[in-house]
Parts: structure tokens; sequence; C-alpha cells
């Protein structure tokens, strides 16, 4: 993105601000580029995924959960607890996730993912999707911040 999302979430926003800060004149920041401390705040609501290449022509990945936030477990709670899972995994958690971890993969930029969570998904929620790089040049992780309890009509302008 040229531009910052909108963004209804304080945290999102500092999560977004946060990895923009760290690319350094590089694409993508690493993730040893992101220092522990300065996000203890937001761990609560921070994923990492690892990401791993499948099938190149096919742009089919593999994902793993490294860390993940007791306020995001809810979320991915449909997911189980698998140790890897897929696209197909991934599309029955929610095709829109599924088409924004692979459009921040390709196009190696935040995406926000627009969520309805809690048991009824009568609580709206947001997750900014934050990719990083080791190399600099390919996705091998994304970082994932998110806040799923946003009060109805709750926004958020930088």
């Amino acid at each position: 993105m040229t531009d910052t999302p909108s963004f209804s979430s304080l945290r999102t926003f500092e999560a977004y601000n946060y990895w923009n800060a760290r690319k350094n004149g590089n694409t993508l920041p690493a993730r040893a580029d992101l220092d522990p401390a300065d996000l203890e705040h937001l761990f609560p609501c921070l994923a990492f995924l690892d990401v791993k290449l499948l099938d190149e022509q096919k742009s089919d990945f593999l994902f793993a959960f490294r860390l993940m936030g007791s306020e995001l477990t809810s979320l991915f709670s449909p997911l189980g607890k698998a140790q890897h899972f897929s696209k197909r995994d991934l599309k029955k958690l929610s095709p829109d996730l599924d088409s924004l971890l692979h459009q921040a993969i390709a196009d190696q930029k935040a995406c926000l993912w627009s969520v309805e969570a809690g048991r009824d998904r009568n609580n709206r929620g947001e997750v900014v999707i934050l990719p990083l790089s080791a190399d600099g040049k390919t996705v091998n992780m994304l970082l994932l911040c998110g806040e799923t309890a946003l009060a109805s009509g709750s926004s958020f302008n930088a």
C-alpha cells in the first residue's frame, strides 16, 4: 500500500507504524529488525506466522503459527491445534483472510482484514497483516496484530 490504511484500532495502527519505521530503506523489515521490548504492550494481540512456499506456479503456501497472543486465539480457533495449515484450511476460516495473506506476500505490503469475531460473530474487529523478509526479497514470515472487540462505529484516523 502506498497510503496508510484506514484503521479502526489504535493497536493495529501502532503495529503498522512500528513495522513501517523498521523498514530502514528496505522494502520489508526482517523479524530480526523487530525488538520485542518495543512491542511488549501489544503481545496479547500479536501473532507471527511462518510462511513456506509449496508451489510457486500456484502461489500455494504452508503457514504455521510461531506465536499467538491470547486475544487472537478465539479468532483462529477454527484452525484447531494444527501445526501447519494451507490455503484450504484458511478458506474454511475466511476466504478474505486467505486472499489477504496471499496479497501481503505477493505485493509485499501491509493488508487490513476486517473481521466479525466472537461466538455469535457479533464483535467487529480488524487485523493488520505485515510481511517480513529475512533476505529483503522473499516473505518468510507475517506479523499479525489484531483487535477483535471494537465498538460498533469506532474509528481511528491517523
